[in-house]
């Protein structure tokens, strides 16, 4: 992990990486889930790989279905691949139906949102800042008022 750094804290940091560890029991599940959201989020953007992140994803998904922050992450890198803001909207609801308490995954599901849905967007970022997501991207100045 100390090759692929992450941020702290906020969203794709190093804190919510270690909070979706402990939902993990299986050594093997855990190292696959770190390397693909390490692969997502290091810090050195010259260092993601988004390709990689996905079958890691995908393998972690079928050990541990309905596990939200492999959706998010599965969502993030389709989105930075191949810009498919349906594909990667739907992993974002999945995420959130998989764990309503996944501010993380509100917060890029209103991002997705303002696209084509602010209303609903909306209700998500309102959400993600109830469970104390960062506003990071500035959503609130620039689409939620």
């Amino acid at each position: 992990g100390v090759s692929l750094p992450l941020k702290l804290e906020g969203i794709g940091s190093k804190q919510e990486l270690d909070r979706a560890l402990t939902a993990l029991d299986d050594d093997m599940v855990k190292a696959q889930f770190e390397m693909g959201f390490r692969s997502c989020f290091v810090t050195d953007r010259s260092l993601r790989n988004y390709a990689a992140a996905v079958p890691a994803m995908d393998g972690v998904l079928e050990r541990v279905p309905n596990f939200a922050p492999a959706f998010r992450v599965l969502a993030y890198a389709h989105f930075s691949l191949s810009f498919d803001m349906v594909k990667s909207t739907e992993l974002y609801e999945k995420a959130v139906e998989a764990d309503p308490e996944y501010g993380e995954a509100h917060y890029a599901l209103s991002f997705m949102l303002t696209q084509f849905d602010l209303e609903r967007g909306r209700r998500h970022f309102e959400r993600a800042m109830e469970l104390g997501v960062p506003d990071e991207r500035n959503l609130r100045g620039q689409f939620y008022p």
